[in-house]
């Protein structure tokens, strides 16, 4: 009996329900019956505080004029889908079925003297239409406050090609001089302290940030791009209407340090002008230099590796020097030891300064032989390239292939000419060319990079013998301080038995 009743309820609840559902359906939805083609669209466009504006005009497209961070593009009226010239203080659109479901955006126009279109309208109260059935009305209020947006800039860094490997860091003001110190401190630099980081592979790299709502300058760093430069650094300056901006680092060139080394010979004006050569020349840190002249005048000796930033050999009185100085300045100290005696605490010291800007930075040394307490009696050393030239055998002389021997002081001729017998060598440098022919004359050859001292008797010789067979030689004496140069040319002509 339970089961029955518990059935019949449950028919009458289903009927009530069927009941009240048929019942809403009626009375919320009825299906359209127009047909498509019974369907018409028109939208009226209310410009709103257009009060004393003349010449304009409302025009349609089929997306926004305004990007993502409010700025707008220029369009020219063929550009438009729809436009229309605002007649009072609105606009008609008629018949605007061709585009039935489609999104269209309406902006406000004025017409300049020469046709162009200028936007009234701004990201703000663009107007955004989807065309329905109907008689539509909408309104655009050139009054309505451009709503703030959050805009980028988009950041371009380019480098040279010799740079694509490095590491690119760029932070902001506010994080500058944090960051730099890390930097200056060496070892890896916090996360913290930049804005981003990267590898510009290819030669470029981009990064894009919030655009700042008031004007800065960000700071960019390329890590040792040079051996020798911690950094190269560029500033750019970004505020909230800067889209887009570029930073280059071009390929570093360093700064060249060109040397003039003379000696100034003689007791009296005009001095005889010699340019030192193969002597030493140094570039020190102007802060490392008085540890440096503490050394070489106290110890003698020359600078230890790791005082100097560099070290070369002056040719004919020329060298140069390359340094890297990206910013500010930079002091150093060209240190030409051996000056006047063979110990470097005898020396001619010049300070250069180096600056971001200029390329080429002339160090000119002229300095007179003044050696301390030599009484007039010390010359000075040099190295001199003799050529030896043969214009004929003098009589009696028969040369066999030999080279020709140059003898810095002539009182070792002797020791010389009886190690050129086959004896041992002597106490001072030996210095010979190759072997002269005999035929045909006149015959010259060089010797290069002879040391003497001008304050001693050089002595030119060609072994060789008589046409009695008696070992001899022709032979050149000179005094060290008539070679006024670096170069010398003799001809040995006086025959000579040496003991």
């Amino acid at each position: 009996m339970k089961l029955k009743l518990v059935f019949i309820g449950l028919v009458c609840l289903t009927a009530t329900v069927l009941s009240c559902t048929d019942n809403i359906a009626e009375d919320v939805y009825h299906m359209e019956t127009v047909s498509p083609g019974e369907r018409t669209s028109s939208l009226v466009i209310e410009v709103l505080n257009a009060d004393g504006l003349t010449g304009l005009l409302v025009g349609a497209t089929d997306e926004s004029l305004f990007d993502e961070q409010g700025v707008g593009r220029t369009v020219s009226e063929g550009d438009l889908l729809l436009n229309a010239p605002l007649d009072g203080n609105s606009v008609s659109f008629g018949d605007m079925m061709d585009w039935y479901g489609s999104v269209l955006f309406f902006n406000v126009f004025s017409k300049t003297e020469g046709g162009d279109l200028q936007l009234l309208t701004h990201h703000g109260n663009e107007l955004e239409y989807q065309v329905v059935a109907g008689e539509i009305t909408k309104s655009v209020d050139l009054d309505a406050v451009v709503p703030d947006v959050i805009r980028k800039t988009v950041i371009t860094v380019s480098v040279d090609q010799s740079y694509s490997d490095k590491t690119l860091y760029f932070t902001d003001d506010a994080k500058n001089e944090k960051f730099r110190q890390s930097l200056d401190d060496g070892g890896e630099v916090p996360e913290d302290l930049y804005l981003g980081s990267g590898v510009p592979e290819g030669g470029s790299i981009g990064f894009t940030i919030d655009s700042p709502a008031s004007e800065g300058e960000y700071h960019f760093y390329l890590i040792a791009p040079e051996e020798g430069v911690p950094y190269l650094q560029r500033t750019a300056t970004i505020d909230y209407d800067t889209p887009e901006v570029s930073v280059s680092f071009e390929k570093e060139q360093p700064k060249l340090i060109t040397i003039t080394a003379v000696y100034l010979e003689g007791t009296e004006e005009p001095y005889t002008e010699t340019p030192l050569h193969n002597k030493e020349v140094y570039l020190i840190p102007a802060d490392g230099w008085p540890a440096v002249k503490e050394h070489v005048e106290k110890d003698k000796g020359n600078p230890e590796p790791g005082s100097y930033v560099a070290r070369t050999v002056l040719d004919n009185g020329a060298a140069s020097f390359g340094v890297f100085c990206t910013e500010g300045e930079q002091d150093y100290v060209v240190y030409v030891p051996k000056w006047n005696t063979d110990y470097y605490d005898s020396y001619e010291s010049r300070e250069v300064t180096v600056n971001a800007s200029q390329q080429e930075y002339p160090v000119d040394i002229r300095a007179l032989f003044t050696p301390p307490g030599s009484g007039g009696d010390v010359g000075i050393t040099k190295s001199v390239t003799f050529t030896v030239k043969i214009d004929a055998m003098p009589s009696g002389f028969a040369m066999i292939t030999a080279p020709a021997y140059i003898i810095a002081d002539s009182e070792y001729l002797s020791a010389t000419w009886k190690h050129v017998m086959g004896g041992p060598a002597p106490e001072i440098p030996v210095y010979k060319s190759q072997n002269l022919a005999y035929t045909p004359m006149p015959i010259s050859v060089q010797v290069e990079d002879v040391e003497i001292n001008t304050a001693k008797e050089i002595v030119v010789f060609v072994p060789g013998m008589t046409t009695s067979f008696v070992p001899a030689a022709i032979l050149k004496r000179i005094r060290g301080s008539e070679i006024t140069g670096n170069t010398c040319e003799v001809t040995p002509d006086t025959i000579e038995y040496i003991n």
